[in-house]
């Protein structure tokens, strides 16, 4: 046994560190929200313990990597077994956007995200709407900060999940209609 090693931490599958599991996850979660530096300082309010910026990128950064690799290893499965898709919803959205990120040292890069959702049966216009409301609900979000053609294929793990190869009808919501060879809403209407 070294210093610090409790048999205990085993089979209370503690991670390596001073930090619990809990404290790691909080630290990991907010190093996914905000930059790194504002991290000690959020982290102190919330749980009354400290913890340094470096500490901070390295279990973010840690995390980060294995939802990487993991998601590497479904996507490489998926390609090589070709599993029949799930079934998807009657009308499914999807929208695919980037965005302009600030990296380190001034540098700026563009990550593009795609969010898919199951598109609810249009509710009755409540007299003040001149057309029924349509809703998008069960939204999830894919993004990466890489080339157009890496993240089409790799956000095939996502359309794949939610089924939208089955799915009765895909929607994509774009700046304005129509674009080749995807459908508007039912309604014709177009921006």
């Amino acid at each position: 046994m070294g210093p610090g090693f409790s048999p205990l931490d085993e089979e209370l599958a503690l991670l390596p560190g001073h930090l619990s599991p809990a404290l790691q996850e909080a630290v990991v979660r907010l190093g996914s929200w905000v930059p790194f530096e504002r991290v000690p300082t959020e982290c102190s309010f919330f749980t009354r313990k400290h913890v340094s910026v470096e500490t901070t990128r390295r279990l973010t950064e840690s995390v980060g990597a294995a939802l990487l690799a993991a998601d590497a290893a479904a996507l490489a499965q998926l390609e090589r077994d070709l599993p029949a898709p799930p079934p998807g919803p009657a009308v499914h959205q999807l929208s695919a956007d980037g965005a302009m990120v600030p990296l380190v040292h001034g540098a700026w890069t563009e990550v593009k995200t795609l969010a898919l959702g199951t598109v609810a049966p249009p509710a009755a216009a409540d007299g003040t709407a001149p057309v029924p409301a349509i809703h998008t609900t069960a939204v999830s979000y894919f993004a990466r900060c890489t080339d157009a053609a890496t993240f089409g294929r790799l956000a095939t793990l996502e359309t794949h999940r939610r089924g939208t190869a089955t799915a009765g009808t895909v929607v994509a919501a774009t700046r304005c209609w129509p674009v080749p060879g995807w459908t508007a809403w039912p309604t014709g209407r177009s921006c």
